[in-house]
Parts: C-alpha cells; sequence; structure tokens
C-alpha cells in the first residue's frame, strides 16, 4: 500500500515551485490542469482547483481556507539541515525549529495555498 496524496491550488507554478525548491521533491509530470512530484516513496499530486466540479468536496468556497482539518507531516533524516536550507532560502516559518513534549524536533510552515505542513525528523 501506497499513500499519495493531491493538493489543489489556483496556481500550480508558484505551487509546484514551493515543493521542488522548499520541500525538495522532482517534477515528473506537468500539465495545465495537473502536477505530479516524487521523493522516494512520496508522491504529491497539484491540480488546479478551477478545474473540479463546483460540486466537488474538496472545492473550497469563497473565503474558505484550503487545508483545513489537515496538517501534512513529512519526515527528514536530518532536520537541522533541512530547517537550515528553508531559512536560508527566506521561505516564512510558521513555527520555529523546536523539540516537541512527544519528544520529535519539527518546524512548520505553510505553503503558498495554506495548507499546513510539519517538518520532522525521521
Amino acid at each position: 500500500m501506497r499513500l499519495r496524496m493531491e493538493l489543489f491550488t489556483s496556481d500550480i507554478e508558484k505551487t509546484v515551485q514551493f515543493y521542488k525548491d522548499i520541500i525538495g521533491l522532482t517534477l515528473v509530470r506537468t500539465s495545465q490542469t495537473y502536477a505530479e512530484l516524487v521523493y522516494e516513496t512520496v508522491e504529491i499530486g497539484i491540480g488546479l482547483l478551477e478545474a473540479l466540479p463546483d460540486r466537488h468536496p474538496l472545492k473550497a468556497q469563497k473565503g474558505e481556507r484550503l487545508g483545513l482539518g489537515v496538517e501534512i507531516v513529512i519526515e527528514v533524516p536530518d532536520i537541522e539541515k533541512k530547517y537550515k536550507e528553508v531559512v536560508e532560502s527566506g521561505y516564512p516559518i510558521d513555527e520555529v525549529l523546536s523539540q516537541q513534549e512527544w519528544g520529535s524536533t519539527d518546524f512548520r510552515l505553510l505553503d503558498p495555498n495554506g495548507y499546513y505542513i510539519r517538518i520532522t525528523e525521521a
């Protein structure tokens, strides 16, 4: 079994750039309405929000935040290295690198669409 995630956006190019440059995924396929990025067993699809039918349950309504109720957790082998890369990129950090009460070390970001990302040690 594998888990593949699809996120929807009004700006595929900006979203792909984030997942390539900040997260470190590789773009493997793209079209006007969809892009696919991968890294080892991680696969994220980026779909065009406007291409969803109006009644689609994932289509955010006007003023509604994308990804509400979802936390995307990405595990990396070297959390300090990844944190340094993100800081040096100038991308805004939502919560700085810190050790959590449950023992893991992580930091948090919002992708360009508002999806909540937690980057943690593997």
